[in-house]
């Protein structure tokens, strides 16, 4: 344990990268099912609280990660989605509700 805490003290920034890519991983759809990223972000988030790692680049790392994640997700799905004709059928359902 203390290794890793001598670690994370003098490599700060690979802490913040991992944080980044593993907030990232964690908002892609299949990935996030695979990699345990948060619970790497609160072991990290964990440190940057007893002062290991600095706070606020941490949570900006998060956040841009979580953002970067989203986008590829959402990229991920306007290149695999159904034919046009799905989005037809939305539209007819959404004007004309099925009685209930």
């Amino acid at each position: 344990m203390q290794s890793i805490v001598t670690f994370l003290e003098h490599n700060a920034a690979v802490a913040i990268v991992v944080t980044l890519l593993a907030a990232a991983s964690e908002s892609l759809v299949v990935v996030g099912a695979f990699i345990p990223g948060t619970a790497l972000i609160l072991a990290l988030g964990a440190a940057a609280g007893l002062g290991y790692i600095p706070l606020w680049p941490l949570v900006i790392a998060a956040i841009i990660g979580a953002i970067v994640g989203d986008g590829l997700s959402l990229l991920d799905r306007a290149f695999t989605a159904a034919p046009d004709h799905l989005g037809l059928a939305v539209l007819i359902t959404a004007r004309n509700p099925p009685d209930r």
